[in-house]
């Protein structure tokens, strides 16, 4: 009388992830940072003059560098969680409510048959 139900472990072995994850995580950041390096001089142009004429250029160029970065790391998250396969495991509220109801009428009629028996 065993039923696998939504939530319960069972027997399929998980998927592995690639042990090469870190180093590709690694190079994004990488990656990011030198691409905000790179476009930083093109935004502090395109920035008006009077607001920045207290900062120094290298801070600022630092700083720019750094939201860039944050920016693409936070699209390609995005993306990259929009992308990944969805987990075939995810239980719904639907299914664990249909469950809970299946098991109180099957408790209520063994109570029922128990009182019958007595």
């Amino acid at each position: 009388m065993s039923k696998n139900f939504s939530y319960e472990r069972t027997n399929q072995p998980k998927r592995k992830s690639s042990p090469l994850l870190p180093v590709i995580g690694l190079v994004l950041v990488i990656a990011a940072g030198v691409g905000g390096w790179l476009v930083a001089p093109a935004i502090i142009d395109a920035l008006p003059a009077n607001s920045l004429s207290d900062i120094p250029m290298d801070t600022l160029r630092i700083v720019i560098t750094v939201i860039i970065a944050l920016l693409a790391l936070i699209v390609f998250g995005l993306v990259a969680a929009l992308v990944t396969p969805k987990d075939g495991q995810s239980v719904r509220e639907k299914d664990l409510a249909r469950e809970k109801d299946e098991r109180n009428a099957r408790a209520k009629a063994e109570r029922a048959a128990a009182r019958r028996r007595r």
